[in-house]
């Protein structure tokens, strides 16, 4: 296993693996999060759905490593359920792998400007609105998604969009079964 590398910016620090020539985890992790959601979707038009319930497991533990890092610590009371029943499968969005890496990556962006004190509102609504769109979140169903939208407030956006890439995945438990919408 590689060993945990830093690097100091302002006053956070940010992990990165000493492994691919130094190119920070976060992005990896964003790549294997596309790559197998990706996976998914094929074995699922193939027909293949255990083994594409098999490669949901790991699809979990990779978004789970993404929003742990990332998470801001703000909550907002009914959001994760409401996202339950409003955000489309992260295997089944309408866009191609390299739109999702590119949206994960500005994600993970945005993340590192929110950490750093440069994050604008401004931002934090486009980063919202694309994730509306992405994930196809019908705002008349989800009062609470239109509140941080309207308030644009960085951190609550960005805890809100690791929401729904939890809810995306259909939660972050293990558990033995997958239940299929």
């Amino acid at each position: 296993m590689a060993d945990d590398l830093s690097i100091e910016a302002g006053t956070h620090v940010y992990p990165f693996v000493n492994f691919e020539e130094g190119f920070p985890y976060l992005y990896i992790v964003c790549d294997r999060i596309v790559y197998i959601a990706s996976a998914i979707s094929v074995l699922e038009e193939l027909g293949y759905r255990q083994y594409a319930n098999d490669l949901k497991l790991s699809l979990k533990y990779w978004v789970s490593e993404l929003v742990v890092r990332l998470a801001t610590q703000k909550y907002i009371d009914g959001l994760a359920s409401e996202l339950s029943h409003t955000v489309k499968p992260l295997w089944s969005l309408r866009l191609s792998d390299e739109e999702l890496k590119l949206y994960l990556y500005r994600l993970l962006n945005f993340g590192i400007a929110i950490k750093e004190g440069r994050a604008s509102r401004e931002e934090a609504k486009e980063i919202m609105l694309d994730f509306i769109e992405i994930f196809e979140v019908d705002l008349s169903k989800s009062p609470r998604v239109r509140k941080v939208l309207e308030e644009a407030d960085p951190q609550l956006v960005l805890q809100t969009v690791l929401v729904g890439l939890i809810a995306s995945v259909k939660g972050l438990s293990g558990g033995s079964h997958i239940v299929e919408n």
